[in-house]
């Protein structure tokens, strides 16, 4: 039950949000946050004891590199609520202007327009086709119940298929 609520609630996130591009955002924040947290007490602790070792600045870097981890983790999750929040902002306010200046609805009336054309086309071919197969279903059917007893029948016949045929763009053979 718990599964399949949660596998619901994980995919209706996924269709309905941008989750690549935060989990993309979100890391490379980390990453960035946390290598430089780590450069960062690495030159501090070479400023402060200059007289240690270079590695022993190095060590101490990576022996707290847990809790620059968290810093960074906190850190990445604020930016990418944050840049999120923007780049929605932002989104909206495009689609606002966008119905303002008439944008969307002029493509839809072209869309709309296109498909109308685009059935009366395709509705005359239909049309069309039909009309060539049942001449030849008839043809066939002349064929078959034995109307065409002389071999000149047969081949005007035949011929007619081969018309039929080559006016609906059918290879034929």
């Amino acid at each position: 039950m718990t599964d399949t609520l949660l596998s619901e609630i994980i995919k209706y996130i996924r269709s309905h949000t941008a989750m690549r591009a935060w989990f993309a955002e979100f890391l490379t924040v980390f990453v960035l946050f946390t290598t430089g947290r780590f450069g960062l007490a690495v030159w501090m602790r070479m400023e402060t004891y200059p007289d240690k070792p270079w590695w022993n600045a190095w060590l101490y870097a990576y022996d707290n590199l847990r809790a620059y981890a968290d810093d960074a983790l906190i850190a990445g999750l604020v930016f990418t609520i944050v840049f999120e929040g923007v780049f929605m902002f932002l989104a909206r306010k495009r689609i606002a202007l966008s119905r303002v200046e008439g944008r969307e609805e002029g493509v839809e009336v072209g869309r709309a327009e296109g498909r109308a054309e685009a059935q009366a086309e395709s509705a005359v071919v239909i049309r069309q086709m039909q009309e060539a197969q049942a001449e030849s279903a008839v043809v066939i059917r002349q064929m078959l119940e034995g109307q065409a007893e002389s071999v000149a029948q047969i081949r005007a016949m035949q011929e007619r298929i081969r018309e039929l045929e080559g006016r609906n763009g059918n290879s034929g053979g």
